[in-house]
């Protein structure tokens, strides 16, 4: 018995002095990280029990405990075995209760800003940020374009609501809905001469082949192909679209890994290029909307999406945002938008 209390120590003191080294390196790379700190909060648990017994069974018969299979040999592993539960159980719970100490302060200044973050008012707005200006004007190099006799044809992610404010004079204006119900494009259209229209039930563009002049698309999906088919012989097409870093800081909270591949100008460009259409220009444009106040960036983030408003859903990134606020004075979202232009 004494040996075995004597091998658990040993073995506890050797983990015990692992397992500091390791937390402390963890922890100069993780202190600015609240939802971290808030997880040595947790009660503790101990789950390595079949980790732990594989990893001890292994080492035994390596070690080569005395003779393979017989009663002395079976007793020596599960003492072993048992020997090594209870010392990584006791150098967890020691760890555990050394992390708290070591990051007390850190952890109630964690805990003060996930309050502070779970009791800011729903209402609130806070609208002190500045939405960087593109390197590029849609709406000129549209009404450059478009002339009074041309046939134009938009599709946009917003139901017709930017199209709304830049009417353009032309001969025939149609608005396109890419997503399926165009209640809210027609009702929005009412009294105008823009004709609203769908995709038809195969995803292809309400035209005929070669009738429109100029065809817009912005930040919609599109089929290159029906691009080409329903524009006219030296007609222009125009896409404005968002790259794939847009806001890429809160796509992580839906696609943790990222996403593959990259759209951009260059690969907008092949796409076209692809179909036979001459690029008259292309432009690639990445920026930052910098918040200084964690208000602000939810009113912001309200806008691009209810769901991702939720505090108390995405925790863990207002905890992040919220710190890099109160340790830097901000933080930063960021933005790629990109506009080409071509020609059939």
């Amino acid at each position: 018995m004494t040996a075995i209390i004597l091998l658990i120590l040993l073995i506890v003191g050797g983990m015990m002095i692992a397992q500091i080294i390791f937390f402390e390196i963890s922890r100069k790379k993780m202190t600015s990280n609240p939802s971290w700190l808030l997880s040595l909060d947790q009660p503790f648990k101990y789950n390595r029990y079949l980790y732990m017994i594989f990893i001890a069974v292994a080492c035994f018969i390596i070690g080569g405990g005395g003779e393979f299979g017989t009663m002395e040999w079976v007793l020596q592993l599960v003492l072993f075995v048992v020997a090594i539960v209870i010392a990584d159980m006791i150098v967890q719970y020691l760890t555990y209760i050394y992390a708290k100490k070591r990051c007390a302060k850190a952890l109630d200044d964690a805990k003060a800003m996930k309050a502070y973050l779970l009791n800011i008012d729903p209402l609130t707005e806070d609208h002190n940020y500045v939405l960087p200006t593109l390197n590029f004007d849609d709406a000129d190099v549209m009404q450059y374009y478009i002339k009074q006799d041309t046939h134009t044809a938009f599709m946009g992610a917003d139901h017709g609501a930017w199209l709304k404010e830049h009417l353009f004079n032309t001969e025939a204006l149609f608005y396109i809905e890419p997503y399926g119900d165009s209640n809210s494009a027609e009702a929005l259209f009412e009294g105008t001469d823009v004709t609203v229209s769908k995709l038809t039930q195969d995803n292809r563009l309400p035209f005929k082949d070669e009738r429109v002049d100029v065809l817009v698309n912005r930040y919609a999906n599109y089929n290159k192909n029906e691009i080409y088919r329903v524009l006219k012989k030296d007609a222009i097409t125009i896409v404005v679209q968002h790259g794939t870093n847009h806001l890429k800081e809160l796509l992580k909270l839906y696609i943790p890994f990222g996403i593959k591949g990259v759209w951009d100008a260059p690969n907008c460009v092949r796409t076209l290029e692809e179909t036979g259409m001459t690029i008259i220009d292309s432009v690639d444009c990445q920026n930052k909307i910098i918040f200084k106040t964690i208000e602000s960036l939810l009113t912001y983030i309200k806008k691009e999406s209810s769901d991702l408003a939720d505090i108390n859903k995405y925790i863990s990134f207002y905890l992040y945002a919220y710190n890099q606020i109160k340790e830097t004075g901000s933080f930063e979202l960021t933005t790629h938008d990109f506009m080409v232009i071509a020609k059939k």
